[in-house]
């Protein structure tokens, strides 16, 4: 009798990529997909078909942007959930929610949703030479030299 192998399946098939795409767009975490079942592929069986296939990460890129504008439209829906006479429990939990996709959405589509630099702090070094004419600096030179040798200031 032989026993058959239990577990994930080693590689990601065709179906599976196309099923992968359409999930995430409509709004499933990659490990909430993964974890469903043993059907799936390892994340990092996943993860390697992404470095390895080109198209295959394109699509992947494109799929986590559409995700990223429907968890953006899915914010109001989101807000307006509560009730009115909501517990400050079930409010924190909603903004946890918002705020988290706020934060995921800011970092995969920051040209449309990222922050705007609202004050720009420049760390700069001034640097100003004084110009001063040759005998000008050879009189300094020698005033110095005098003042540090210890000499009377006669040219007061």
């Amino acid at each position: 009798m032989s026993e058959a192998k239990s577990g994930r399946p080693p590689t990601l098939t065709d179906a599976q990529m196309d099923e992968l795409l359409q999930r995430i767009t409509d709004g499933d975490s990659l490990l909430s997909i993964v974890n469903n079942g043993v059907d799936w592929p390892s994340y990092s069986t996943i993860f390697r078909r992404i470095e390895n296939d080109i198209e295959f990460r394109a699509r992947y890129d494109r799929a986590r942007q559409v995700q990223a504008e429907r968890w953006a439209d899915e914010l109001v829906t989101l807000s307006d959930s509560l009730p009115e006479n909501a517990t400050a429990e079930q409010i924190g939990a909603v903004k946890l929610q918002i705020d988290t996709r706020k934060w995921i959405i800011s970092k995969r589509l920051p040209k449309v949703y990222g922050d705007a630099p609202t004050a720009l702090n420049l760390n700069t070094t001034t640097n100003n030479f004084l110009v001063v004419p040759e005998a000008r600096q050879h009189e300094i030179q020698e005033r110095t030299r005098r003042l540090l040798g210890g000499e009377d200031n006669q040219s007061k």
